[in-house]
């Protein structure tokens, strides 16, 4: 998604909701891509429970402790922020930052060094997102015996029967349909 690799982490069909990760956080935060986490609109939305955080890295640390700082060997000291300012004294003192959603699952008060696996691990859990999809084709196609798919070659939607792909849905079987003879 937009030039990002996610894992998938779990997808519920009936909601509509995928939780994802971004691949390139997964290993070292230290050696992510400096770009955005976006969306495309018109096919994803953010799920509602999740957090805003950015990374900042390459930053001109103040000598006092601050909260959620991480060093990384490259570029220095970095800053994992939660709900951060757009007038922020962060986005001062650091070169570049990333925007991450992440789902909270650490509890408790803030230290003044976090460890980069520590935030690694926050944002391995992911975060959720929903897509945006007409699922009647996919519904038609599932009554008639058939699984979704998609035609990668052709750009479209296919139904995948035991004989074959059909646009739409899986021929009725043969012999559904009774014989009727007209008499003399």
């Amino acid at each position: 998604m937009e030039s990002l690799e996610y894992q998938v982490i779990h997808m519920d069909w009936s909601e509509q909701i995928l939780k994802v990760a971004r691949m390139d956080l997964l290993k070292d935060i230290c050696r992510g891509t400096p770009v955005n986490t976006t969306l495309n609109s018109s096919l994803f939305n953010y799920a509602s429970h999740y957090l805003n955080s950015t990374l900042f890295y390459n930053c001109n640390s103040p000598s006092t402790p601050q909260p959620d700082r991480f060093s990384c060997p490259a570029s220095g000291d970095g800053y994992f922020a939660f709900k951060v300012d757009p007038l922020s004294k962060l986005r001062k003192l650091c070169n570049f930052s990333v925007f991450v959603p992440f789902i909270p699952i650490l509890e408790g008060s803030k230290s003044a060094n976090i460890s980069r696996d520590t935030v690694r691990d926050i944002l391995k859990n992911g975060f959720e997102i929903t897509w945006i999809a007409n699922t009647s084709l996919c519904e038609n196609c599932t009554k008639s015996g058939g699984r979704c798919g998609y035609n990668w070659t052709r750009q479209e939607f296919s139904c995948f029967c035991r004989d074959k792909a059909y646009p739409t849905t899986c021929p009725a079987p043969s012999g559904m349909y009774a014989r009727v003879t007209v008499a003399n």
